[in-house]
């Protein structure tokens, strides 16, 4: 146990080069004696004890004792759960369900009746109701309820929910669902906050290649474009809907469009991709015509969350999903405006000539909800994904 760092190649003795640095503490004394001397003396000891002193390192001190030698554990050796039963019990509601249907998927395929029954026993030394959603799925009876000495101890910060971050949206992957026929003004408006926000953009499509939004006609050029036009009227497709999932993504955009979502529609993959999403919680923001896929994947239907419907106008945020059934009737927030109209006073300034678009209501309610990262109180049980 050295104390002091000798410089040179070596850092370890004995070396092949013979170097006597760095020595151990009681190196004069092995040399002397032999590293094999086994017989206490009190000058022994002494010699070690200067030795240490000469090469600033340690020795044990020596002391005489006097006892019993026994092969014993203390009673701490034989407590097996209460860091099992801090750990669960400091977890939220949220993470108690990912925990419990892990168990229940593990031990689900686990054919031994036996194996399944003891892991039951175990985890009914943690908490009883852990024990019974458990056992209830993998054909086990459920043990008695164990009466502990003491209440649950809790420790927050072993919950991933007490650290919630700093509301940063950099590095974060948003989908944009996207066919011919698009809506390229909703577009450009959220992709320009998302970028704002230091968030990627990727558009998913049916095909490779530029897709067009609505009112826009192809050229010949549009099929080798690499760069998406800045009006968004002409945009390249990272993904087709065949060769990627949703849980790449940390949130789903779907612009309005009857064209464009009619041609995504055509493809049961589109279907899965939303459901997926919503099951995994995401964000997600649904304008117009684009709520259609959300009915599609009977969501309305399987869950609780509420969903704006096409006759009416007012947006609706429920269960971390923003739809809106009417774009031009979701008015920019004025904070948003005001650093909008600041950011584009700049730019031109700068001779740039970029005008920034504000942020609306439904743009700034899908951040809130992408800040959060997942919806933990979305109703996912019924979703088929």
């Amino acid at each position: 146990m050295k104390h002091f760092i000798h410089p040179g190649k070596f850092n370890y003795y004995p070396n092949r080069a013979g170097s006597t640095m760095p020595q151990p503490g009681n190196a004069v004394t092995q040399q002397k004696n032999g590293p094999a001397v086994m017989n206490y003396s009190e000058t022994t000891e002494q010699e070690k004890m200067k030795d240490a002193l000469a090469t600033n390192s340690f020795v044990s001190y020596t002391e005489r004792v006097v006892g019993m030698k026994v092969r014993l554990r203390g009673p701490k050796f034989q407590d097996h759960f209460s860091q099992a039963r801090l750990f669960y019990h400091s977890l939220s509601a949220v993470e108690k369900d990912h925990l419990i249907a892990a168990a229940q998927f593990e031990l689900g395929r686990v054919d031994d009746f036996n194996v399944r029954k003891r892991m039951i026993e175990r985890l009914n030394q943690v908490d009883h109701n852990l024990a019974l959603s458990v056992a209830n799925s993998i054909g086990v009876p459920v043990p008695e309820s164990i009466q502990f000495r003491s209440q649950p101890v809790k420790s927050p910060s072993l919950s991933q929910l007490f650290f919630p971050g700093d509301g940063s949206l950099a590095g974060r992957k948003v989908a944009y669902l996207l066919a011919d026929g698009y809506d390229a003004a909703q577009l450009r408006a959220v992709m320009a906050a998302v970028k704002s926000l230091l968030a990627t953009n990727v558009v998913i499509s049916t095909r490779k290649g530029s897709i067009l939004s609505a009112g826009t006609e192809r050229s010949t050029d549009d099929t080798n474009s690499e760069v998406s036009a800045t009006d968004c009227t002409r945009i390249q497709s990272n993904f087709t809907i065949f060769t990627c999932r949703s849980v790449l993504f940390d949130a789903l955009v779907i612009v309005d469009g009857p064209e464009s979502v009619a041609g995504l529609s055509k493809a049961g993959e589109t279907v899965a991709f939303v459901t997926e999403a919503f099951k995994h919680q995401k964000s997600i923001l649904a304008i117009g015509s684009g709520i259609q896929l959300l009915h599609l994947a009977h969501l309305p239907t399987l869950t609780s969350a509420k969903f704006a419907t096409s006759a009416g106008k007012d947006m609706v945020v429920s269960q971390g999903v923003v739809t809106v059934p009417s774009w031009s009737a979701v008015a920019p927030s004025s904070l948003a405006t005001m650093a909008a109209s600041a950011a584009t006073k700049a730019t031109h300034a700068l001779g740039k000539g970029t005008d920034v678009v504000p942020h609306n209501e439904a743009i700034s309610a899908f951040i809130d909800g992408m800040k959060k990262h997942r919806a933990w109180d979305r109703d996912v049980v019924r979703v088929q994904a």
